[in-house]
């Protein structure tokens, strides 16, 4: 093993609805980082990583991040290219309220998340698209589908009903699966939220689409199609 991990598992002190965007995003990013990691050997969180220092140094990682624009995703192509293999460490989720207040700053926190998916970790970012997307349209799809089946319940199916209500309610029994990784206020609010976080989630991914820029504190960091920072740049200094 060349890299071990471990995550944060947000708690939103006051459970308004940008809190529960964030708390949502974490945990989606948790589950598909989880997966990535028990089934390729990839998915590294910068917050909590540890390497030998002669990996380290093997690996040219030094050389590699002065070239990138982030730790973790860049450390995961490194490892995955020289067929290495990192572990996710589940003692190691560490609880944290350092939650995201505002709507839009969440927004922007995911689309950054998905672009260091699409520079450093492209297949992951198209299973995450993949997955976002498909949820969201099925969801969308379900009132049209009850208005125009009359409510037949065969009609309702013909639409595609039964695969959006399977989707449904499997996804909540999984989301049910998180009250037992950690604490979680106002879950009554998770769980109506969810449809809502779909669109955004939708809408920070597809602009990920039509960029290689990532913004990170005011700062622009355009990218080549190997995740290399090709110019940085920086806000200019008000007088």
């Amino acid at each position: 093993m060349t890299v071990t991990t471990g995550f944060r598992w947000l708690i939103a002190r006051k459970g308004n609805f940008a809190e529960q965007c964030h708390f949502f995003m974490n945990t989606f990013l948790y589950t598909l980082y989880s997966a990535a990691s028990f089934t390729g050997g990839v998915g590294l969180w910068g917050g909590s990583m540890a390497m030998r220092a002669r990996d380290f140094n093997d690996l040219k990682v030094a050389q590699r991040w002065g070239r990138t624009v982030v730790d973790d995703s860049s450390l995961s192509q490194l490892v995955k290219d020289n067929h290495k293999k990192s572990v996710l460490v589940t003692t190691c989720i560490t609880h944290s309220d350092d939650v995201i207040e505002h709507v839009g700053s969440a927004v922007r926190w995911f689309e950054r998340q998905m672009m260091y998916l699409k520079a450093y970790q492209r297949p992951l970012w198209m299973i995450a698209i993949a997955l976002i997307s498909t949820g969201f349209m099925l969801e969308a799809w379900l009132p049209f589908a009850v208005a125009l089946s009359g409510f037949s319940w065969h009609r309702f199916c013909a639409l595609g009903g039964g695969a959006i209500l399977v989707l449904i309610v499997g996804k909540y029994l999984g989301d049910i699966l998180y009250l037992g990784l950690g604490p979680m206020n106002r879950r009554r609010l998770f769980f109506v939220l969810q449809p809502f976080c779909f669109f955004l989630f939708l809408y920070s991914c597809l602009k990920t689409a039509f960029t290689n820029t990532v913004l990170w504190a005011g700062v622009r960091y355009k990218l080549d199609s190997a995740g290399n920072v090709t110019k940085i740049t920086r806000p200019e200094a008000r007088p």
